[in-house]
């Protein structure tokens, strides 16, 4: 809605009434008549123009502003007066507000300004405020996500387009202006502030030294922000979103994805990195993002696993949770560079976001990997976290660079004690072999599987041989049903039945990833097994469990004892001793026989 015909007509009039000296009174009336046909016009951001020639002498007055930060966000402001102006509460105007007597605020801004003026249209020779004004009401014509010319006008002319008029693109004459005026006399104001201010025409930005430590380095910088400041207060907010970061671990239990998992040693494990951006990303010129995940010596990365994802939005993000939907988002892993340091941290990153096609404020970033627990793994309650920091551009008009608070993590693993002794006199017995074998684990691959020397399952059986004092250690268990056999007893004892002890994590504290508790079941083989340390009660033949003792949450241990019973032979006692019997019988029978037969034939030699 260009006003320039409509002034170059009356600028001419003006002209000509004052060559004709026709007096103040028709310069009046000019003025008038311009100041109503240009009652229509707007300024950016959309506040009415109205013309009129300058007095000699013009006073100007001061007015209140109030910026306050959006959510998340911590930084302050600066402030740089543009033009100089009588600024009115007119409510006609769609903004409450138009001004009058617009004039430079300095020469350094006038420079700054009709430099970008001129670098964008070179036919411009004016230097004055009024038709600088003009010009710039023409060519920023509102701050937009939608689609623009190379001066920064709207040319989709769709409803959505002029909705989402909010952040001022790069490249475009709000964003040149901007930069350009950030060399010019400036005020400090901090968030929610009530600043008074000469009355005129204003532009703010995030002050950039509050980007750069302490909380303001989880900020990112505003827009640009034009206004009037003058008459009535004016209370705004910045134009601008913090980038968020989130991390989930998927449970092999439930499938799900959560802030705790529990796994076995060597079992891939899924995780995610979630990354939103700045909501005026299109502000910047280059976009660096990074994603910072250190890990503990206790997990091991597959680094052939990382891929990354771009989603439109976070419901989209939501409805691919494995990133393995390839009707949902854009691969756009060839634009991230993954890396792993000594210091055990992967870092997935791009040095400009803006190379992925259709990047908007709302687009969502998604690292998907795999890991694993390894022989440094951490068993019981400390776990082994990992937690994600985003790296992100955090100024419009500079090149700093924020990070997020960092989000974790954790996996757990577990560990089992088990104790041989003789079931009598609990002494500790060496060279029993056991197999252990997965009952019902908490995924249905791992169910059936053994478990080996280092906690990891495989198909064929292990033999776990007690020695040390009757000792089995296996760490790196994860939580389910175990079935332990006793495949060879000591010398001289009987071999028990098979029997069942379970690792039931409980885990809650305030992030909910820390183990609350844990708890352990054994079942089979009744009076030959306990959970935890026996009592120490002697010669009963028979097994006690010492109170509290079946599990250790600190160490992530489940304890069990079991009891061999000893093998006693008794002279002449069973199977073997009746065989010796009857054959002893059977000798005194045929001895017999023989020597009364013997005795017969002494008696009666005939028979």
């Amino acid at each position: 809605m260009s006003l320039t015909k409509d002034q170059e007509f009356l600028d001419t009039a003006l002209a000509r009434v004052r060559q004709a000296r026709y007096g103040r009174a028709w310069r009046a009336i000019m003025a008038g008549l311009l100041a109503a046909s240009m009652g229509a016009g707007t300024l950016a951001p959309s506040v009415a123009l109205a013309y009129q020639e300058k007095p000699s002498t013009v006073s100007y007055a001061t007015g209140a502003v109030t910026i306050n930060n959006v959510d998340s966000n911590v930084t302050g402001f600066v402030g740089y007066r543009i033009f100089k102006a009588n600024v009115l509460d007119d409510t006609s105007s769609s903004t409450g507000k138009s001004e009058r007597n617009v004039a430079w605020a300095s020469s350094e801004v006038q420079t700054a300004v009709l430099g970008v003026i001129k670098s964008v249209d070179p036919s411009f020779a004016s230097t004055g405020a009024q038709d600088a004004a003009a010009w710039i009401e023409e060519h920023v014509n509102g701050f937009h996500t939608g689609v623009d010319d190379s001066m920064g006008r709207v040319t989709d002319a769709s409803p959505d387009a002029t909705k989402n008029r909010t952040w001022a693109d790069s490249g475009t004459v709000a964003t040149k202006l901007a930069l350009a005026l950030k060399d010019t006399p400036k005020v400090e104001i901090s968030a929610g502030e009530k600043k008074s201010l000469d009355e005129g025409w204003w532009l703010f930005l995030t002050n950039d030294a509050s980007l750069v430590a302490g909380e303001g380095k989880h900020s990112v910088g505003t827009s640009p922000v034009f206004m009037l400041v003058g008459g009535s207060d004016v209370v705004v907010n910045e134009k601008a979103k913090v980038p968020t970061v989130d991390k989930d671990i998927k449970s092999d239990a439930t499938g799900e994805w959560g802030k705790v998992a529990d796994s076995e040693r060597s079992q891939t494990v899924s995780y995610r990195l979630t990354g939103t951006v700045s909501g005026n990303v299109n502000s910047f010129d280059k976009y660096w993002y990074a994603f910072h995940d250190e890990f503990t010596e206790g997990l091991t990365l597959d680094r052939t696993s990382i891929h990354v994802k771009h989603y439109a939005n976070a419901q989209e993000a939501q409805s691919d949770p494995d990133g393995t939907n390839d009707e949902v988002g854009s691969d756009v892993s060839q634009f991230f560079t993954p890396t792993f340091d000594d210091s055990n941290v992967l870092t997935v990153r791009t040095d400009d976001l803006k190379a992925i096609k259709d990047l908007t404020g709302s687009s969502v970033i998604v690292v998907y990997y795999t890991a694993s627990l390894n022989e440094k793994a951490v068993i019981g309650s400390t776990g082994n976290p990992n937690a994600v920091a985003l790296e992100y551009s955090n100024n419009p008009t500079g090149t700093g660079r924020g990070e997020t608070t960092p989000h974790k993590v954790t996996d757990y693993t577990y560990q089992l004690a088990l104790h041989k002794v003789d079931r009598n006199t609990e002494v500790s017995l060496d060279g029993a072999t056991f197999t252990i074998r997965v009952e019902k684990g908490d995924d249905e691959a791992s169910t059936g599987l053994y478990v080996q020397a280092d906690g990891s399952l495989a198909k064929d059986a292990h033999e776990f041989v007690t020695a040390d004092g009757g000792k089995i250690s296996v760490k790196g268990l994860d939580a389910g049903t175990y079935r332990v056999s006793e495949t060879v007893a000591p010398k001289g004892y009987d071999k028990i039945d098979d029997f069942t002890f379970t690792i039931d994590p409980t885990y809650g504290g305030d992030d909910g990833q820390q183990l609350t508790a844990l708890d352990t079941t054994v079942t089979g083989a009744k009076g030959d097994v306990i959970a935890g340390e026996s009592d120490g009660s002697l010669n009963d033949n028979h097994l006690d469990a010492k109170s509290n003792t079946a599990t250790d949450v600190e160490t992530g241990t489940v304890r069990v004892t079991v009891g061999d019973a000893k093998i006693t032979k008794l002279p002449l006692t069973g199977e073997e001793g009746i065989g010796v019997a009857v054959g002893v019988g059977a000798a005194g029978v045929v001895i017999s026989l023989a020597g009364a037969m013997l005795r017969r034939r002494q008696d009666d030699p005939a028979a």
